[in-house]
């Protein structure tokens, strides 16, 4: 199918926390466009003529390995989710979230020993006050795994808009 560009577009109601992973392999696997877009509420009320189908909200953050053995987590890319956005404000917004993303994030936390098994765990977080509007994309917790092995971190953020995200990473811890 060479030359063929194939694209897929899923709709649901909600997404699982890692699927955006999933999508980025599937692409690659396959050599498809997969576009993931959010069904809204309002499709269900009677009377609505119109709704707006967004894609939900996209997370990607990567390791930092530190010299003396440590992890740390550096966010990479966000894209908040604009399903609570009224949509007169919607394209000025999309617009700012190209430009600088990280400004719709009001607070992130990190759980360095992540398991599906488990509640998420904040080992770090940083968030922005009425005050101080800074907000670091890095954390700083230079968390130290017991032993060499694979790990994975869950990172947590919570947008302007009250909505929150969730990634998995999957980090490799050498002696």
């Amino acid at each position: 199918m060479g030359g063929v560009n194939r694209k897929f577009y899923c709709l649901a109601w909600e997404f699982e926390m890692e699927l955006h992973q999933t999508v980025e392999a599937l692409q690659q696997t396959h050599g498809i466009t997969l576009h993931l877009i959010r069904i809204p509420r309002e499709v269900m009320e009677k009377n609505r003529k119109s709704a707006l189908f967004l894609a939900p909200a996209y997370l990607q953050a990567e390791p930092i390995s530190h010299t003396d053995g440590t992890v740390d987590i550096r966010l990479t890319q966000f894209i908040p989710d604009f399903a609570e956005v009224p949509a007169k404000n919607l394209e000025n917004l999309q617009h700012l979230s190209v430009e600088r993303p990280f400004d719709f994030i009001d607070f992130w936390a990190v759980d360095f020993e992540w398991s599906a098994d488990t509640p998420f765990t904040h080992h770090w977080q940083d968030y922005r006050t009425s005050q101080d509007r800074t907000l670091a994309i890095a954390s700083t917790a230079h968390h130290q795994y017991p032993v060499p092995g694979e790990y994975f971190i869950c990172v947590r953020v919570v947008d302007v808009f009250g909505c929150d995200t969730d990634i998995v990473v999957r980090v490799e811890v050498n002696a």
